[in-house]
């Protein structure tokens, strides 16, 4: 968890007890808890592992945790557990109840002892400790928050388990069930004495020894996706923060799926009423593709910045190194004609003559050095004949530069397309013509210009190796995402399909003119 995000969802002075505090999920409630700040009481019938926990917690988090013994089951106890807390922190904010019986009964072997023991741990001693702790939480204004399951509103498909290893006890969903339902009371009877209630219903939370169980994990998996420590770890954290924390709005969190893959949430939490009471409503959105395409436009950006420094670069290089080197030779040419003529004789005119006839082929090759850096700045015949005929001129020219052999279709007769959606679609088209020579191994390429009645279109294809679709989808990828930004800028679209080892297609459409729209 960020820092920032520590800092806006501080517990730091608050108080929480956690039952079932040094279990498998228990601890992973109190890890997140330490990590907000939060004072800590462990509690479960075994004192001795809640106390040994609680001093990892402290040492790990910097805050004060104490473990404590309490078996809920008798009578008396509860208020006694409170007695015995007060000596260590003054009022409770925060009750988790946690507690479970650990029992693994299949239906085949569960006995009636079993049932009300089960239950009684489960579902009575969340009513015995809230019973206990409630004016301390109304004092504090509170935070209940129960454990209950994905089992208290679905049924369990038996045919994932043993009954015997791997079980789920008829009477663990009952109690679960039960703990809902008695959330809704209390949320309704507590609210207006300031207390929030919550209940948190985790999908399959397995123990490291049964995930050591690859058979029963893929069958448990292939039923409930969040069958993942990892993802159940991030979503019990998710939902405590989401059930223990005052209204905030628009802050951002990092959750990590089954599959490993990071999404970042954008969360608020409202206070409402609704029918007289205090509620919370939650609100998340995904906003992972978002940051994406805000990352993949800054990289654009910085890559649009680099391209115009690589460009003046090489221009200068070129006029220094091309045009530079071509107007010293005509100096030096036109030095030694004037010391020649400085003192004249006939003998010295075919020599002059001849120094002439080269000068005036170095300045033809300047003329078409100058053309040439022009037209790659911008091609005269995009301005002078126009779309079509440029398109022509450039594939002409990438099929003697590259030797591929190129293949173009003219349905298209002449367009007349704005110099913006011009221009785009002619340096779209270049770097489709960059990406064939560098990526694609082809050896025909094929170019089709044709309109309807509202659109332009170039289509490009080649029969090279054919992109893939994670090559495709790449983000990162600045070449595709230049050239879709480009068709967008101006009303248009890129689409790009492929097939690996059957090639790549390119296609480009951009809207007609009004006036061509009219004609056609």
């Amino acid at each position: 968890m960020s820092k920032s995000l520590q800092q806006l969802l501080s517990l730091k002075g608050k108080t929480a007890v956690v039952t079932g505090g040094a279990g498998y999920l228990g601890t992973a409630i109190c890890e997140t808890l330490g990590e907000l700040g939060a004072n800590l009481v462990l509690a479960s019938r075994d004192k001795e592992k809640c106390v040994r926990k609680a001093a990892e917690l402290e040492k790990q988090f910097g805050i004060r945790a104490v473990g404590l013994g309490v078996d809920l089951l008798k009578k008396g106890a509860a208020p006694a557990f409170i007695d015995e807390l007060h000596k260590h922190f003054s009022v409770i904010d925060i009750l988790v109840n946690n507690a479970w019986s650990g029992n693994k009964n299949s239906w085949e072997s569960i006995s009636e002892e079993d049932w009300n023991y089960d239950i009684d741990m489960s579902l009575n001693s969340v009513f015995r400790l809230t019973k206990a702790t409630f004016e301390d939480l109304k004092r504090s204004r509170g935070v209940i928050l129960n454990v209950a399951s994905m089992y208290g509103h679905i049924g369990p498909d038996y045919r994932i388990y043993d009954g015997k290893e791997f079980a789920n006890p008829p009477s663990y969903g009952a109690a679960k069930a039960g703990v809902l339902q008695f959330t809704r009371y209390l949320a309704s009877f507590l609210s207006p004495h300031g207390i929030r209630v919550n209940a948190m219903s985790p999908g399959a939370f397995p123990h490291p020894p049964t995930q050591k169980h690859e058979a029963f994990m893929q069958k448990l998996g292939s039923k409930n996706p969040a069958a993942d420590y990892n993802f159940m770890l991030n979503t019990v954290n998710g939902l405590l923060i989401a059930q223990l924390f005052l209204p905030r709005r628009d802050f951002e969190a990092k959750i990590r799926l089954k599959n490993g893959e990071e999404r970042m949430l954008l969360l608020s939490v409202e206070k409402i009423e609704l029918d007289g009471q205090v509620c919370l409503l939650h609100v998340a959105n995904d906003v992972t593709q978002r940051n994406r395409a805000e990352e993949a436009l800054r990289a654009l950006s910085a890559r649009i910045r680099s391209t115009r420094e690589e460009e003046g670069t090489r221009i200068a290089r070129e006029i220094h190194d091309e045009l530079g080197g071509i107007l010293t030779g005509l100096k030096w040419d036109l030095e030694k004609i004037d010391n020649t003529l400085s003192s004249p004789s006939d003998e010295d005119l075919p020599a002059i003559r001849e120094r002439i006839r080269s000068m005036t082929t170095l300045i033809e090759t300047t003329i078409n050095t100058v053309r040439r850096i022009a037209s790659e700045l911008r091609p005269g015949v995009l301005d002078d004949l126009g779309l079509v005929a440029a398109i022509e001129w450039q594939v002409e020219q990438f099929q003697l530069r590259s030797g591929l052999k190129c293949h173009l279709t003219n349905n298209a007769s002449e367009v007349e397309l704005s110099r913006e959606r011009a221009t785009a679609v002619f340096r779209i088209l270049q770097e489709i013509l960059t990406n064939v020579l560098r990526h694609a191994r082809a050896g025909n390429l094929y170019v089709k210009l044709k309109r309807s009645k509202h659109y332009f279109a170039l289509e490009v294809k080649d029969d090279g190796q054919g992109i893939t679709e994670s090559q495709r989808m790449n983000s990162q990828s600045l070449g595709l995402l230049g050239m879709k930004e480009r068709a967008l800028l101006v009303g248009g679209e890129v689409r790009i399909t492929g097939k690996e080892g059957a090639g790549t297609t390119v296609v480009v459409r951009v809207p007609l003119g009004e006036r061509q729209r009219r004609e056609i």
